[in-house]
């Protein structure tokens, strides 16, 4: 009797459970905005009436605006998510995939009005960009793209946990109990959507520049949070355009999987010292064979790194380089997935987040749009790297118009055209300039050779620096008048490569534990401080000095920490 009576209980809540879920959705169980100010604000421009964008939403682009009575017989797509989608560092030339999408739909349909809104922002998380979506689906679209999945470990949140914990949390009982306690406490973190801009980036940023471990790596808890919020804001921008009657299409996220080091690199739980020391002498024979040009001694020394210690992502990514140097594509592949699943910062969307935007598609039938695949038809041994990606996750002016096909086909294939194209759809391709333009070319460089160098990405920073060089060298050759401009950004560069110089050698000796046999205590600190004081002007000039400290780790030198702490000013 008791058993039946517990029995019924729980059907009870489950049947409370579906009609809650069903006719009271909470609006987002894992965060909450605050001073939630509109994208785009009602306006008159040039004599017509225009939503243009607010001033409160400043990492999208500055002067966007679009009809605020679609025009009869309109066209009007709005492209969401973050950089990438945006077409970071493309954006501003004409050449992003919001640029080569409006091309192309102007000539598949030159007697309509084609407005094709580029609402993405640099580095919005799938929470703002579901903020950015519950506004423009009321902007009478055709069309809304979400290409998101970069950004999710970006902002500090602390989550609360949605289940109780342990095997309680297969009971709807105890699930009712549990939100009811949140609910109580409310405790959820929030985001400012107001005040949001780059500053509030400055501790991701240094938390890079110095090579440490996101909490969210530390917290398995707070890692599925994460994955969880993703879950969520795809699965609630699907329902509402479906409840609406908006097509929509998800984007799949391809990453730099084989030319970009992990974001920081950290040991398993556990790690004895014997273990850490058999570790280390692999893991230095492997990077010694790396650099001696040795695949094959590579391979051997690096796969005992990874059986030493399989959390260490730096160890999978040489040895994924060095299988595909043997030509070993497939092997290669795995071990980059290997580094990219264990970066210990991931700044690229990982196998978890691909994951969730298949599984939500495939529930809601929302099209996905496959162009990881397309970029990887366009790389030579089918791994993306940097014959498509300009990075680790921004595409190259190249990909930019392959992304912007693949979404046109797939809204063709899906009915979601104005009506049948005019032309076939394959002849729609848009040439991307050879020529040198210096606007464009200062600009990629600038903005590639800062990320390389915050990033740590030093296997490839010289490249980066010579192509800026480049671009600083010619560009007075055809704009006399950015002689002074360029002169002076010239000198800054080689500042910076003098400063990186030495402290990636010394990054490297400490990372093969040869750092006391290299350098003497002083040359280590002085080195390590000159790293610090750049990066702090560079990345963090107005932030206090305490708080900036919080981010410098100190330098160990033979086992223990130097007698101070380097500089930061």
């Amino acid at each position: 009797m008791v058993a039946l009576t517990l029995a019924a209980i729980e059907i009870g809540a489950r049947g409370i459970e579906w009609a809650r879920a069903r006719f009271f959705p909470e609006p987002h169980p894992f965060v909450d905005a605050t001073n939630p100010v509109p994208v785009f604000e009602e306006t008159e421009l040039d004599g017509r009436r225009v939503f243009a964008r607010t001033r409160h939403h400043p990492l999208m682009l500055p002067d966007l605006h679009f009809a605020a009575e679609k025009p009869r017989g309109g066209f009007r797509v709005f492209l969401l998510g973050g950089s990438a989608a945006g077409g970071w560092p493309y954006d501003l030339g004409g050449y992003s995939i919001a640029d080569h999408l409006d091309k192309k739909l102007g000539v598949l349909f030159p007697e309509r009005s084609i407005e094709v809104i580029n609402a993405a922002g640099g580095t919005y998380a799938s929470h703002r960009v579901r903020f950015v979506f519950d506004e423009v689906i009321d902007y009478d679209p055709d069309l809304i793209v979400v290409y998101t999945g970069n950004n999710e470990f970006l902002e500090s949140f602390v989550f609360r946990p949605q289940l109780p914990a342990g095997a309680w949390k297969h009971l709807a009982v105890a699930r009712i109990v549990h939100r009811a306690r949140l609910a109580r406490e409310g405790s959820k973190p929030s985001f400012d959507v107001e005040s949001y801009n780059l500053a509030d980036q400055a501790a991701n940023r240094l938390s890079y520049a110095f090579g440490r471990a996101s909490r969210y790596r530390r917290d398995p808890e707070q890692f599925r949070a994460v994955v969880e919020s993703f879950r969520h804001n795809l699965d609630w921008m699907a329902r509402i355009a479906a409840e609406r009657g908006v097509p929509i299409v998800f984007l799949d996220v391809p990453v730099n999987l084989k030319d970009w080091q992990p974001n920081a690199s950290r040991h398993r739980e556990g790690l004895s010292g014997p273990e850490r020391r058999r570790w280390r002498e692999s893991f230095a024979a492997g990077l010694a064979a790396v650099e001696a040009e040795d695949p094959e001694g590579a391979v051997e020394a690096l796969t005992r790194a990874t059986e030493h210690d399989p959390e260490y992502a730096e160890a999978w990514y040489y040895l994924g380089r060095s299988l595909l140097a043997l030509g070993r594509n497939a092997e290669a592949r795995e071990a980059l997935l290997e580094a990219l699943e264990r970066d210990a910062y991931p700044f690229r969307a990982i196998p978890p987040l691909w994951s969730v935007i298949e599984e939500v598609a495939a529930q809601h039938g929302v099209p996905r749009v496959a162009i990881t695949r397309a970029l990887e038809e366009a790389s030579p041994d089918g791994i993306l790297g940097a014959e498509t990606l300009v990075d680790y996750v921004h595409l190259s002016e190249a990909s930019q118009e392959r992304v912007a096909h693949e979404v046109l086909r797939t809204a063709a294939t899906h009915g979601f055209l104005p009506a049948a194209p005019g032309a076939a759809l394959d002849r729609i391709r848009i040439p991307i300039p050879t020529a040198f333009r210096p606007e464009v070319a200062l600009r990629e460089g600038e903005l590639l050779y800062r990320q390389y160098l915050v990033m740590r990405q030093y296997d490839r920073i010289d490249a980066a620096y010579d192509r800026y060089v480049d671009a600083l060298t010619r560009a007075p050759e055809t704009r006399p008048d950015l002689a002074d401009y360029c002169a002076r950004r010239l000198v800054l560069a080689q500042r910076i490569q003098a400063v990186l110089e030495p402290y990636r050698r010394l990054l490297h000796a400490e990372k093969i534990g040869r750092l006391e046999g290299a350098y003497t205590r002083e040359e280590a600190r002085r080195i390590y401080a000159s790293y610090v004081a750049l990066i702090r002007a560079i990345e963090a000039p107005d932030m206090p000095r305490e708080r900036f400290r919080e981010f410098v780790p100190p330098l160990r030198y033979r086992g223990a920490r130097a007698p101070d702490r380097a500089p930061t000013d």
